[in-house]
């Protein structure tokens, strides 16, 4: 099983999430990610990669209920919650979902096709009466379908093996340098890399303390970060556009001091245009790292922390990450 799991153990006084002022300890996801393991197993000894679909808000629920399908054997696949309906009825009959685990009285649910039959366990009223042997779980197994944006057609669900999760995981502790003592907001939705594996995943690696702000407003994270002690901000290219239309109309200077004092600012998803890497980094002295990954590869490329952040550049291999450059005819570059 992922070493994410067992960790928790490790730090189990630790805080691991922060929300609306509640504070979870990292004792408390992995009890209660056993208890829903439990449930969803039950009389089964493993779920043998059965695929469940994760329809929760960003919230203390998300983060148990998908190291619970983890746990318990299934695979995890989360579903956009802004996802249509005819969005929702690709995702379940392509990737064959028995299972929806949905947060109470979510909204979401009603673009969930009847016509499926998918049975809804709302994750608030999952309970077991005790919690069971969980089973063991290789490398090799699979443990979560993501799909992708569906630029050029259907969006296509990538299958992450939970060895391949903590290749990810490991590749960008070691680069970026998390440690127990960061702290970060998370911002990013849920059903992407971005957020599950470099805003949720790699902190809690580590030890570290995650901040779940439910998604982004720029008056919220702004007053986030004047008032907290963050140490790492992760985000997409249009929320440093909003940000930036917003420290230049403001004069607050703990903002400011806000975003000065971290010690890593990065960006992902799209590329970041380099008048916004001058923009920012005039406003609040940081200069922003790049890095580059997709659904189907995970996370590849990144600037180094330590070195040159060229705007407009993606950087190096990760480590433990090889790449080729090819041309259009598929012939390697080798200069």
């Amino acid at each position: 099983m992922l070493h994410l799991l067992k960790k928790a153990k490790i730090h189990a006084d630790r805080i691991a999430i922060q929300i609306n002022g509640k504070e979870f300890t990292y004792g408390y996801l992995d009890e209660r990610s056993d208890e829903i393991a439990s449930f969803l197993l039950g009389d089964e000894s493993d779920l043998n990669e059965e695929r469940i679909g994760l329809l929760v808000r960003p919230d203390i629920h998300y983060v148990v209920a998908l190291w619970g399908i983890w746990k318990s054997g299934a695979i995890a696949v989360p579903l956009s919650l802004s996802a249509k309906e005819s969005e929702l009825d690709h995702y379940i009959s392509d990737s064959n979902i028995s299972l929806i685990i949905s947060s109470n009285n979510c909204e979401e649910q009603k673009n969930i096709p009847q016509k499926n039959n998918i049975d809804i366990q709302n994750i608030e009223n999952i309970n077991a009466a005790e919690c069971m042997s969980l089973p063991t779980l290789s490398n090799d197994r699979k443990a979560m379908i993501i799909y992708t944006s569906g630029t050029t057609n259907k969006p296509k669900g990538v299958i992450t093996t939970h060895g391949n999760i903590e290749a990810q995981i490991t590749a960008l502790v070691e680069a970026w340098k998390w440690t127990k003592d960061d702290h970060v907001p998370l911002i990013l939705p849920l059903h992407h890399i971005h957020g599950i594996i470099n805003s949720l995943c790699c902190p809690l690696y580590v030890g570290a303390k995650v901040s779940m702000l439910g998604g982004f407003n720029v008056d919220k994270v702004c007053k986030e970060i004047s008032q907290s002690d963050y140490t790492v901000f992760t985000a997409v290219p249009t929320i440093y556009f909003s940000l930036i239309e917003k420290l230049e109309k403001t004069d607050e200077a703990e903002i400011f001091n806000g975003f000065k004092k971290l010690r890593l600012m990065m960006s992902g998803s799209a590329a970041l245009a380099p008048e916004i890497h001058k923009k920012w980094e005039a406003l609040t002295g940081q200069k922003i790292l790049e890095r580059y990954g997709m659904t189907e590869v995970g996370m590849a490329l990144s600037n180094k922390i330590d070195g040159e952040r060229r705007p407009g550049a993606v950087g190096e291999p990760l480590p433990y990450v090889e790449i080729k450059l090819e041309d259009e005819n598929g012939n390697e570059i080798m200069e």
